[in-house]
């Protein structure tokens, strides 16, 4: 098969390099005649096909596509691209972009014989589709044909015609009453018919002959000189289409290095610790999922969701990290690496930091794993951010990924990543992200699989399996579910009594049984039960005592976990505390540290010699058993982390536990609400205690190195006292001490966090400035206990309240960028903070809010009666201005609702609202800002002399236009600084439903000319656009005979260009001058002549009224330039006219015949000695003297014939010697 076999490898590099310059892939479809039950038509066929052809969009970046098609096959993409212009859709926008070249072989664009074919079809359904197709039912096929050219009216793509010239055998019965191809032979596809294409690609490098039958034109051989011939055409139509690839989308080169560090950019700490936290499943369990029903329907569906869905503590977790290792290591024995599935992962974890549990940790995290597996499907990923590193900076210090962009990418990368291998995708404790990320996820799980279903082969499957609790997520449909207290009996059943065996006989008969029932399904439960009887049974209790225990044991989590932690100590309400609402999961070491730190402590070495002081991270880890009672452990691996063994202990705790905790051990009853805001204030102080200390403070020198080594607990404390402040006014907890702990007014032990944070966190978003007083901290963090403690001081000067920080930013500046609306109006009411002060940028609180969105605090902004709202930041951006970029209706509304909008201001900052509501086509916005404005405010320019009618006509924007004109306010005719029109440069686009708008108006200016003497039309005729030309006509006010500065009019533009369709139209009016002259004496004909376009000539020359001998200022003809150039045709029809003077020279003195000889054309010249008119004794003005010896060498048939000629002739050789 020549497409497959030959095709790629003869398809190569200009270059020489036998690289393979494309991929081929091939579509079939049924197209059986004979009792076939089909009776789809061609629209059937295309939308097929169309839906095939949507992998290759949404697969990601740019590819030229060029179809081959055979016959009825031309047909359907024809249909296809019919369906592809028609669709709004973005993706099929991109894939009709991408279509550079179509060849068709045999294709019916005019009907094809299909006499013979009748009668096998007789009635059958298909009857309509064979009858579509045929010579004298080409309504179907006319109307294709019309909207075809629709799509492909432009000449930025390339189409290139095939057709038969040998007769082929018709459909015949033989004398078994079988329908053979052995009737009467007779042409299928005429040449007419399969040449009905383009009418400007009528030459030999478009149309060509294929010495076959109809069904053999596409089946070619080894060294078979009709391939050689398809080959090169299609490598020229391949090699274009590449070529403007590179002008069009530019080809970065991805190296090694770039992919390196874009996984750098995606990779988080802790990023596969929960995984490798989750136990193994014990022997003999889990398995029962690979023989369950649902299970089975989700591994042999073609893509499919599934809910691993159970109790907490029911074993989800460990069920999903089974499955996940099954299938993995089955895909590993079944097929090589590079062909194996691809795997991927992620397991929440709440009580980790936060990417553990956030989407946008999962998308980092799984864009990291497929990037590693399988890097060509995600090189626009390591593009984008390249080009983010070389636009902005280095990742983290001057930019960070985006969640949106990351599921973005991940959106693309699957198809592609499904064009080659499967796709399995595992997420764990999907209720630990929250309950709207879950919901949210689902959502987009379902949308995903949806999206892929019909793009995808079926080879190639998508699978996502998930476990999440019974809440938030619903049951579905769409949705294969298993719930595990159902289904893991025997689990819990294996696991009890393989866990007690070793115990002896007593312990591994009854009491078994009794632990397997109380735990109703709940693995965690039974775990840690179990734990209680072994201690038990260690301790000597018969078996008696362990039933009567197991029997007192609550059968619920809530009530199991109540009964450990009755009688905790302080010590172990401290451990509690830290595990609970740490803002990451803290080390062993770190833990250590945080509980040392004790209120009357000033100094590291006051903590070391404490009583209670654990001198090292093995006693601790035992420490944490101890006093946690068994809910918290120590992580393995390197880190050490702790954690609650399990979700469920954590959510006991700030659900009831921690209150009850603290009434117990503290004896003040508190709500757990207030609990939890007491503990985060509690872990504050810890922190600020902990860099506070004497050593810390008495630093001079920060490495980082250092600092980590040295004091394990300062990068959390550095970073985390400021959230757990935060958290604490969340919960309405007064920051009692916090002031004294700063010394406040002091700014001291403020400046060396300040200094540490940014030698320790010097990336973070976070980081600090010089010049930070609490009051900044406490106005950006939106701290309003802190705000109200440092207002309240009596007596005390606020020296802070105002003043700026290193990145020039105030307490109310801070407030207002983050739309801390309470805190903002805290700060106004002291009426010692200046409202229009300028800080970065020279933005004002004003600005800041509303580049941010925050409505509220604009409101409050504006309430005050005292900003400036039409003042300036630095880029020339108004409060309106950065509301219409950020398309905010609502602060539009609001700000143009204060009546003080000024659009008249000299730097257009108000003005540029327009622009950017226009650009965004913003419709709502664009309506609300031009509803108030002044006509002399539309129509003002900007700085590149635009007005907004000609920006928006300009890009097209149609509905923007639309409004406009509609205001009643716009100049329609106002000019730039060249002279272009509104009108002018939408028909230079070819914008017609623009040009539409404006000459609807009845006041556009249809004849204005730029500085270069473009009128409308001339725009339009130069650019192809048809359309808008026929708009213009029809206007009835066109000066068709326009000039150009150079002279050229619009027939003399269609005719260099080649456009037939356009010089028809031009024509067709009866008012067009054929003979008029460019500057350089060119006229229509005569530029036609010069590109050989045989069609336009055929057109001028029937008016009748073209001066066939005109010359140029160089003294050539259309005959002596088509002579030149060898176009034998442009010739022929020149000299049919009976009028060319063929012996007329040019100012050197040269004929059509001697440029025609001299060029090595012979068939020009068989034609111009044809006509016995050619006068071979002409010369040159300053004495012809060609060198016939040099001619006879290179030209040897012309010279032949000239001999013959002037020996008819009587010519007199020695003018040549």
């Amino acid at each position: 098969m020549w497409l497959r076999d030959a095709l790629p490898y003869d398809v190569t590099e200009e270059s020489g390099d036998d690289r393979p310059l494309s991929r081929v892939m091939v579509y079939g479809y049924s197209s059986n005649l004979f009792q076939s039950d089909s009776f789809q038509n061609l629209e059937d066929l295309g939308t097929a096909f169309h839906r095939h052809l949507r992998k290759l969009a949404i697969a990601g970046a740019f590819k030229p596509i060029v179809f081959i098609a055979h016959s009825l096959g031309g047909l359907i993409v024809k249909q296809t691209i019919i369906s592809l212009y028609k669709s709004k859709d973005e993706e099929d926008q991109k894939l009709l972009r991408a279509v550079y070249g179509i060849t068709f072989f045999g294709v019916p664009h005019d009907g094809m014989d299909i006499g013979s074919l009748i009668p096998m079809v007789g009635n059958g359904p298909n009857r309509f589709l064979l009858e579509s197709i045929g010579l004298f039912s080409s309504q179907t096929l006319s109307t294709q044909h019309r909207e075809f050219l629709e799509t492909r009216g432009t000449r930025d793509s390339k189409i290139i015609c095939f057709y038969e010239t040998r007769m082929s055998p018709t459909a015949a019965k033989d004398e078994r009453g079988k329908w053979k191809m052995t009737g009467p032979a007779a042409v299928l596809v005429s040449k007419s018919s399969a040449t009905h294409c383009r009418e400007w690609e009528n030459g030999p490098q478009f149309i060509c002959a294929i010495n076959r039958t109809h069904s053999e034109m596409v089946k070619f051989g080894p060294e078979d000189d009709e391939y050689e011939k398809v080959v090169e055409l299609i490598q020229g139509l391949v090699r274009e289409a590449r070529q403007i690839q590179e002008r069009k989308y530019p080809s970065r080169q991805i190296s090694p290095e770039q992919i390196r560090k874009c996984l750098q950019s995606l990779a988080f700490e802790h990023m596969q610790t929960r995984s490798s936290g989750i136990n193994d499943a014990t022997s003999g369990t889990c398995e029962w999922l690979l023989h369950h029903e649902t299970y089975i329907r989700w591994i042999a569906s073609s893509h499919g969701l599934f809910w691993i869905k159970g109790k907490p503590g029911s074993g989800k977790s460990t069920l999903l990290k089974f499955a996940f290792n099954y299938q993995k290591n089955l895909s590993s024995t079944t097929s090589n690496a590079a062909n194996s599935d691809i795997f991927l992962s992620f397991f929440f974890n709440d009580r980790g930091e936060e990417l553990q549990k956030t989407p946008f940790g999962l998308f980092r995290s799984l864009l990291h794993q497929a990037l590693k597996q399988a890097r060509d499907a995600l090189l626009d990923l390591v593009d984008d951010f390249t080009q983010k590193c070389k636009d902005m900076g280095n990742y983290q210090e001057k930019w960070t990924w985006n969640s949106n962009d990351l599921w973005h990418f991940l959106e693309l990368s699957l198809p592609r990543l499904l064009a080659v291998r499967s796709v399995w995708l595992f997420v764990d404790a999907l209720d630990e992200c929250g309950e709207i990320n879950a919901k949210d996820l689902v959502k987009k799980f379902k949308l995903l699989i949806e999206k892929i279903a019909p793009l995808s082969t079926s080879d190639n499957k998508l699978r996502i399996c998930f476990s999440c609790r019974h809440y938030p997520i619903l049951s579905s449909t769409a949705l294969l579910e298993v719930c595990l207290e159902r289904e893991n009996r025997g689990d819990i059943s294996t696991y009890v009594r393989s866990e007690l065996f070793p115990y002896g006989e007593s312990m591994s008969t009854t009491i078994p049984d009794l632990i397997i029932d109380r735990a109703s399904g709940v693995f965690l439960w039974a775990e840690l039960v179990v734990k209680l009887v072994v201690d038990l049974g260690l301790n000597g209790d018969g078996p008696a005592k362990i039933m009567a225990a197991v029997h007192s044991i609550p059968k619920g989590l809530d009530e199991l976990y109540e009964r450990l932690i009755h009688n905790m100590t302080p010590e172990s309400l401290n451990l509690i505390k830290w595990v609970c609402f740490a803002m990451r999961p803290l080390s062993v070491s770190e833990l250590r540290w945080a509980m040392a730190v004790k209120a009357d402590y000033t100094s590291i070495n006051a903590c070391q010699n404490a009583e209670d002081y654990i001198p090292d991270d093995d006693r601790m880890k035992k420490q944490i058993v101890k006093l946690s009672r068994g809910l918290a452990e120590v992580t393995t691996g390197d880190d050490l982390i702790v954690q609650f063994i399990h979700q469920s202990v954590k959510d006991f705790l700030i659900d009831k536990g921690l209150s009850k905790l603290v009434e117990e051990i503290v004896g003040d009853s508190t709500s757990p609400y207030a609990a939890i805001g007491m503990s985060h204030l509690e872990l504050s102080k810890t922190c600020i205690k902990y860099f506070a200390m004497e050593e810390i403070v008495q630093l001079t020198n920060y490495e980082r190195q250092k600092l980590y080594a040295e004091f394990p607990f300062l990068r959390y404390a550095i970073s985390s006292w400021v959230a757990h402040l935060k958290e604490s006014d969340e919960y309405d907890i007064t920051p009692e001490g916090i002031l004294s702990l700063f010394q406040w007014p002091l700014n001291d032990l403020l400046d060396i966090w300040t200094k540490i944070y940014n030698e320790m966190h010097r990336y973070s978003d976070g980081c600090p400035t010089d010049n930070t007083h609490l009051e900044h901290v406490a106005a950006r963090y939106n701290i309003k206990g802190v705000m109200n403690a440092i207002l309240q001081s009596d007596g005390v000067a606020t020296i802070g309240i105002d003043s700026k920080d290193g990145s020039e930013m105030a307490p109310l500046a801070w407030a207002a960028k983050r739309g801390h609306e309470d805190m903002c109006r805290l700060l106004l009411v002291t009426g010692r903070v200046k409202i229009d002060a300028r800080y970065i940028n020279k933005q004002t609180p004003l600005l800041l809010a509303t580049q941010g969105g925050h409505q509220a605090v604009v409101s409050l902004l504006l309430a005050t009666n005292q900003v400036d709202i039409n003042v300036e930041d630095g880029a020339g951006m108004t409060a309106l201005s950065l509301a219409a970029r950020n398309r905010d209706v609502d602060l539009v509304k609001l700000l143009l609702a204060t009546g003080q909008i000024d659009f008249d201001t000299k730097s257009h900052g108000n003005l540029r609202s327009l622009l950017y509501a226009a650009r965004n086509r913003h419709e709502a916005v664009f309506k609300v800002l031009i509803a108030g404005v002044h006509p002399e405010t539309i129509n003002s320019t900007n700085f590149e002399g635009y007005t907004l009618l000609f920006w928006a006509a300009k890009n097209g924007y149609e509905a923007v236009v639309a409004l406009l004109l509609a205001t009643g306010k716009v100049e329609v005719n106002s000019e730039t600084d060249s002279g272009q029109t509104a009108l002018s440069i939408a028909a230079y686009y070819g914008y017609k439903a623009v040009v539409k708008l404006l000459l609807a108006t009845g006041q556009a200016k249809i004849n204005s000319k730029t500085n270069l003497g473009c009128t409308p039309l001339l725009f339009a005729v130069m650019c192809g656009h048809e359309d808008v030309v026929e708009l213009l006509l029809d206007t009835g006010q066109v000066e068709i005979n326009a000039k150009k500065d150079d002279g050229y009019t619009a027939l003399s533009l269609a005719a260099k260009s080649g456009n037939v369709a356009m010089v028809k139209l031009l024509l067709a009016t009866g008012k067009v001058e054929v003979n008029l002259k460019t500057n350089e004496g060119q006229t229509a004909l005569s530029l036609a002549a010069k590109f050989g376009y045989e069609a336009v000539v055929r057109l001028l020359l029937v008016t009748g009224k073209v001066e066939v001998n005109s010359e140029t200022d160089s003294g050539q003809t259309a005959l002596s330039i088509a002579a030149y150039y060898g176009y034998k045709t442009v010739v022929a029809l020149l000299l049919d006219t009976g009028q060319v003077e063929v012996n007329l020279r040019d100012f050197k003195g040269q004929t059509a015949l001697s440029l025609a000889t001299e060029e090595g054309h012979e068939t020009v010249v068989r034609l111009l000695l044809a006509t016995g008119r050619a006068d071979i004794d002409s010369k040159y003005l300053e004495g012809w003297k060609p060198q016939l010896w040099d001619v006879k060498k290179e030209y040897k048939a012309i010279v032949d014939l000239l001999e013959q000629y002037h020996r008819l002739r009587s010519w007199d050789q020695s003018a040549y010697i």
